[in-house]
């Protein structure tokens, strides 16, 4: 195993990101309303609005070397972030806008440390990627949705 965890890994992303939008509600884990009052505590922050980012790992690929023993795992993390839609009728002022920026400071938290916090160690990360910003349906609303992936290796020393 590699010395840092998967778990390790969760809880340091979601610091990086509850640190960088201190207005969301931050999970370890995707999380889904099963009626309105669920929705309402998972999703809606002390102003009201909808707006939350959610850390889970999705893969795990490991790298064998010739003696067939375990170097280095490249985990993917999916990132997962839903605000509230809310048309003001002038861009700046929008929830697109409002969004699109909290997505780049979430990005740019991530992606200042490779190592994650970790300091000189066996992890590294490969920056933060969107695989899709976009308005849809979460949970039954609709949001704006940025889903994310970030590929950390992990590293057996």
């Amino acid at each position: 195993m590699p010395n840092i965890t998967d778990v390790q890994v969760t809880a340091e992303l979601v610091t990086l990101i509850q640190t960088a939008a201190p207005d969301a509600k931050v999970y370890p884990y995707i999380r889904y309303a099963i009626d309105d009052s669920d929705w309402a505590t998972l999703f809606t922050n002390d102003s009201g609005l909808v707006y939350a980012w959610m850390v889970t790992r999705v893969g795990e690929d490991p790298s064998i070397d010739d003696f067939a023993h375990v170097e280095m795992y490249l985990d993917t993390w999916q990132i997962l972030g839903v605000r509230g839609i809310v048309d003001t009728g002038v861009y700046e002022t929008s929830s697109a806008a409002i969004f699109q920026a909290a997505f780049n400071t979430v990005k740019l938290a991530i992606n200042a440390d490779p190592a994650l916090g970790f300091g000189i160690c066996n992890v590294s990360h490969r920056a933060l990627k969107a695989t899709n910003i976009k308005d849809g349906l979460f949970s039954g609303r609709v949001c704006h949705i940025a889903d994310c992936r970030l590929a950390v290796e992990l590293w057996n020393v």
